[in-house]
């Protein structure tokens, strides 16, 4: 029989899930406590240390509250300057061949312009790559982009519209 003690339970919580990404430390708990929940079903373990039990006065793992960083965008100004960048990088043909300066790799200008479909418009990469011409909606107030879901690698399996702006 394995005997976990609250130390070990909390142990486990500050070395290892205070380091991962809150995500990764939720499903680590939930995993922990299943596993313990299994050890406990087949008489492994005494008790669920990991899981919260008022009744047994077992406080469980405490929830990882993980400080999330400030993502910081670029303005508009970097974001250009970022693209000035890509379209004037060396480009190198497949094969190790250059092409010559003013010349750019076909592949360039299109990974340019996802950025800027994906960085305007909100949309995820998966969904930016299956983008169509026929999914463009011109008609009312404003042109709109028909995103289809369903498709493995986009979220929720829903359609929906995003407003695209005429400027």
């Amino acid at each position: 029989m394995i005997d976990f003690t609250h130390k070990d339970i909390d142990l486990l919580a500050t070395k290892r899930l205070r380091t991962i990404s809150n995500s990764s430390a939720q499903k680590g708990t939930s995993g922990l406590i299943s596993l313990l929940d299994y050890a406990r079903n087949y008489d492994l373990a005494r008790e669920n240390l990991a899981k919260l039990d008022k009744l047994k006065n077992i406080r469980g793992i405490s929830p990882i509250r993980v400080k999330e960083s400030e993502l910081k965008c670029p303005t508009r100004e970097e974001f250009e300057k970022l693209l000035i960048l890509i379209k004037t990088f060396k480009n190198v043909a497949p094969y190790g061949v250059f092409r010559p300066i003013g010349k750019l790799d076909p592949r360039t200008i299109q990974a340019t312009y996802l950025l800027q479909l994906i960085a305007y418009s909100g949309i995820r990469r998966n969904e930016a790559i299956r983008v169509r011409w026929k999914d463009l909606e011109f008609g009312g107030n404003r042109p709109s982009l028909r995103i289809h879901g369903g498709a493995q690698d986009i979220k929720n399996g829903l359609i929906r519209k995003i407003p695209l702006s005429h400027n």
